[in-house]
């Protein structure tokens, strides 16, 4: 067997560390979405990968991208009567990286997959978006500010910074960091 690379594809809020609202992200980007298409390309659409979300990450993609297209969906819960179609259900996160079928496999949220995953250090690359833009936050805004700091990601090595300029769906204009990670060779 080929060896396999476990990667997180997520994106985060700076000064803030706002990691999503309620069933989805706290910003909606305009189009061309610089974002959108470079997750296609991370996750696999063309060549099949695997990528692994929590319930509510799966449940808050709209239904006409259920299941991420050409990629095996794979969905991590608690609830052992969980069913959906597109989806392969598992009830950890070491069933899901089993059942993961593609050489590259994709943790793309929620909060609790990419912590315990980061924790555990099972992770060889770390795709982080991050948009530099202070968020309001509710109720159902779920934080995650470990995300931007180093101390949290001690085993892994910042490779590269790509800066882009994005608009917003309100037609504000907004400053996105694609921020690559890999795990040090120690």
């Amino acid at each position: 067997m080929s060896k396999r690379t476990v990667q997180v594809v997520c994106a985060i809020s700076s000064p803030d560390g706002i990691f999503g609202e309620g069933d989805g992200l706290p910003w909606k980007f305009g189009r061309p979405n610089e974002d959108f298409k470079r997750f296609k390309d991370l996750t696999g659409e063309t060549t099949k990968g695997s990528v692994i979300m929590g319930r509510a990450t799966w449940e808050s993609l709209p239904l006409n991208f259920r299941p991420l297209k050409g990629r095996q969906n794979i969905v991590v819960t608690r609830n052992l009567d969980y069913y959906e179609e597109g989806a392969e259900v598992c009830y950890s996160l070491d069933e899901a990286l089993e059942r993961a079928e593609s050489p590259t496999i994709s943790i793309i949220g929620g909060r609790e997959l990419v912590k315990e995953a980061l924790e555990r250090h099972l992770i060889d690359v770390a795709h982080i978006t991050v948009v530099e833009k202070t968020l309001p936050s509710t109720d159902a805004t779920v934080y995650f500010p470990q995300l931007l700091s180093s101390e949290f990601l001690f085993h892994l090595a910042s490779i590269s910074v790509e800066q882009h300029t994005q608009a917003l769906e309100d037609g504000a204009f907004v400053n996105i960091l694609f921020k690559r990670y890999e795990r040090r060779d120690t």
